[in-house]
């Protein structure tokens, strides 16, 4: 997106595009481009998460939280530090996972992109059965 990478399922949740109950019992809805954890929350809500989904949720927050939206737009457009975001103008478009293989430095990248399309398909073909 112009203002940056995210991912599209996050920000149609978050958009309200989609309804989902996991995601309202958890999550307030958006103010000020903020979500907040709802009031009605506990502990039991949070069980589908590791000890490392919780460090790693630890360290974003340590590292961004202190930004605004505009901070993050600005460090998400320094390719030094989001190198797979390419500008799209004032449209949308996927960062082809290929790109994003490449630069962690996969080997084979173009077959690991394939092996992730040829899954995503099977996926969407057991859905619908």
């Amino acid at each position: 997106m112009r203002l940056g990478p995210v991912n599209s399922a996050t920000y149609s949740f978050a958009n309200g595009e989609m309804e989902d109950e996991a995601w309202t019992e958890i999550l307030q809805d958006r103010e000020n481009h903020e979500i907040s954890i709802a009031s009605s929350a506990n502990t039991n809500d949070w069980d589908e998460l590791s000890e490392a989904d919780f460090g790693c949720l630890d360290r974003t927050w340590q590292k961004f939280g202190h930004m605004d939206q505009w901070q993050l737009v600005d460090w998400t457009h320094n390719p030094k530090n989001v190198p797979e975001w390419e500008d799209p103008g004032n449209s949308s478009a996927p960062i082809p996972e290929r790109r994003i293989l490449q630069l962690l430095g996969v080997g084979n990248a173009e077959e690991h992109s394939q092996v992730i399309h040829d899954h995503r398909r099977i996926d969407r073909l057991f859905d619908n059965i």
